[in-house]
């Protein structure tokens, strides 16, 4: 615990006011800058809004995926879960190469779209980088869900369905309450890793200007690495993640459920 996160945190917050004595600019030099120039903040909303937008879609794609492939005899089940869990074997760069490589300008799936006449755009922009943060985290709603699928007491759903429930009615009101929690813990992983990622809008996104970019460049820029800049902007990154936990935290308390096991 110490050596591994009190150490560089405290090693961020210590380069943020402290790096480069000789600096004359006061320690709060950089935070003015981050909410001053146009393309500080814009980086910083345009990773929130890829962070908020991508964990939303996943929610939409994982969850009814989970509870599909959990609870009813779906031909491959195996198959579905076992290629989710090989999407966690690449890292984001690898992954968002492979896009490229079927979508992109001269993607191989592009072209064999466009022989028979249909034509789609590029991967690149928004709405590419969008799409493959949804699917990277989607695999994280599928597998916590599933979890918490798995520990919820059949006799709860059977009760429901006796009371003249039907399926669909069973699955919002006695199955969704008890889940939340994971989804939550799920939406906290989406969340921080699409905040956080760097690979996939460099690749997709192109021009797109994100965040965790951001101070990359201040700290390996072509006129000197800016070590005061880099980490202040990196513990600001810090500050927003450990917020979404303690969100995460608080929702996950309100929303737990005890169960009464029955035979």
């Amino acid at each position: 615990f110490v050596f591994l996160l009190l150490y560089p945190v405290l090693s961020l917050l210590i380069g943020s006011l402290f790096a480069g004595g000789a600096d004359p600019a006061p320690w709060w030099e950089p935070y003015y800058q981050l909410f001053t120039r146009k393309a500080y903040y814009e980086a910083l909303l345009n990773s929130l809004i890829l962070g908020f937008v991508a964990t939303a879609l996943a929610v939409v794609l994982g969850v009814p995926l989970a509870y599909a492939v959990s609870r009813f005899a779906i031909p491959g089940r195996l198959l579905i879960r076992t290629a989710i869990v090989l999407t966690f074997v690449s890292p984001p760069f690898i992954g968002a190469y492979a896009w490229v490589v079927m979508f992109g300008q001269n993607g191989l799936v592009r072209g064999l779209l466009a022989n028979i006449g249909i034509d789609i755009p590029p991967i690149y922009g928004w709405g590419g980088t969008i799409l493959v943060l949804t699917l990277q985290g989607m695999p994280f709603f599928f597998l916590m869900v599933s979890s918490g699928l798995r520990t919820i007491d059949q006799s709860v759903e059977d009760a429901a369905i006796n009371l003249g429930y039907t399926r669909g009615k069973v699955a919002l009101t006695a199955v969704l309450p008890l889940v939340q929690p994971s989804i939550a813990s799920a939406a906290l992983l989406v969340f921080c890793t699409s905040f956080t990622d760097i690979g996939t809008p460099m690749i997709i996104g192109q021009n797109l200007r994100v965040y965790p970019r951001l101070v990359y460049q201040s700290f390996v820029s072509e006129h000197g690495s800016d070590y005061r800049l880099a980490a202040s902007l990196a513990l600001v990154m810090v500050l927003i993640t450990g917020l979404a936990l303690l969100a995460q935290r608080w929702y996950a308390k309100r929303k737990s459920y005890g169960q009464v096991s029955v035979r």
